[in-house]
C-alpha cells in the first residue's frame, strides 16, 4: 500500500482534545499543515521501514542540529477521498532518491484541508523518531552514500562531527 508521509512540526496538538470531547481537534494542528501557494509538501513511500528511515535522515540533516522528528503515514487513497489533487515535485533535500518521492498536494481549500485533518487525526499512523533513532538513520544514509555530506551546513556538519557521524575534514 502507497502512503503520504508528513513531517509534524508539533506532535501535541494531535494527541489532545481542546475540549472533553474525544471527537474534536485542535487548531493547532493547522500549524504542523502550514500550506504555501495552496499547496502542501509530503513524500510518498510503499511501506518500507527502509524508505521511511532514509526520508527521516533527508529531513533531519536540513536542520541545524539534530532533532526529535515526528512524521504522520497516512493512506494515499485519501487524497482521492478528499478530493485533494497532487503533482509530482522534485524535493529539495540531500538525498536525491527521497527528491524523487516529493509531491506537492495542489490547489487545496478550507474544507480540502478540514477533510484531509479529519482522516489523518482518525486514520493517520503517528510516529516519532527520537534523537538517537535520526542519528542512526543519518549515520546509516551517510554510510550508504544516500546523503552528500559535502553540502551540509555548518552547524549540522559540526553536530555529526561531534557525534562521530562523519569525520572531520
Amino acid at each position: 500500500m502507497t502512503v503520504i508521509v508528513r513531517k509534524l512540526e508539533q506532535r501535541r496538538p494531535w494527541d489532545e482534545s481542546p475540549t472533553s470531547r474525544l471527537d474534536e481537534i485542535q487548531a493547532d494542528v493547522l500549524n504542523s499543515l502550514i500550506t504555501d501557494d495552496n499547496k502542501l509538501s509530503v513524500f510518498e513511500l510503499d511501506q518500507s521501514e527502509e524508505q521511511e528511515c532514509r526520508l527521516i535522515a533527508a529531513l533531519a540533516i536540513k536542520r541545524h542540529h539534530i532533532v526529535t522528528l515526528d512524521i504522520v503515514n497516512i493512506s494515499k487513497d485519501v487524497l482521492a477521498a478528499c478530493g485533494i489533487e497532487h503533482e509530482k515535485v522534485c524535493g529539495g533535500t540531500l538525498d536525491s532518491v527521497v527528491n524523487n518521492w516529493h509531491l506537492d498536494l495542489v490547489d487545496l481549500t478550507v474544507s480540502k484541508m478540514i477533510q484531509f485533518v479529519i482522516r489523518i487525526k482518525q486514520e493517520g499512523d503517528f510516529k516519532r523518531y527520537t534523537k538517537p533513532s535520526v542519528e542512526e538513520a543519518i549515520r546509516e544514509s551517510v554510510n550508504k552514500n544516500q546523503i552528500t555530506t559535502g553540502m551540509l551546513g555548518e552547524k549540522m556538519r559540526a553536530s555529526l562531527i561531534k557525534r562521530g557521524i562523519i569525520p572531520s575534514d
